[in-house]
């Protein structure tokens, strides 16, 4: 499959082929031995689950909203507060896989 995928991203003129991964699930491993070079390694970063745990909400979608800035709290003591329970994930990775000999 990576081999089609190059042949036509060559073919369509892009230079290389960027995958993403998330490290919850992985690590990275397979891309380093197909050839990808790491060009990023993200750190961890937290989200919300709501009340009932079955939902993953972004801490961007939940900042604090214009109201609340004056209120003298966090962000997430105020996400507590309402319920939320804040977890983090284990980062990501981001490969790049050159499609041409770079000089």
């Amino acid at each position: 499959m990576l081999a089609a995928a190059s042949t036509w991203a060559r073919q369509g003129g892009y230079a290389e082929i960027r995958s993403y991964c998330d490290l919850r699930w992985g690590t990275g491993n397979a891309y380093k031995q197909a050839g990808f070079q790491l060009a990023v390694e993200g750190d961890p970063i937290y989200w919300y689950l709501d009340s009932s745990w079955k939902r993953r909400i972004s801490a961007f979608a939940l900042r604090k909203t214009p109201a609340e800035r004056s209120s003298g709290k966090t962000e997430v003591e105020l996400r507590l507060a309402q319920g939320y329970s804040r977890i983090w994930d284990c980062g990501h990775q981001t490969w790049k896989l050159f499609l041409y000999i770079r000089p």
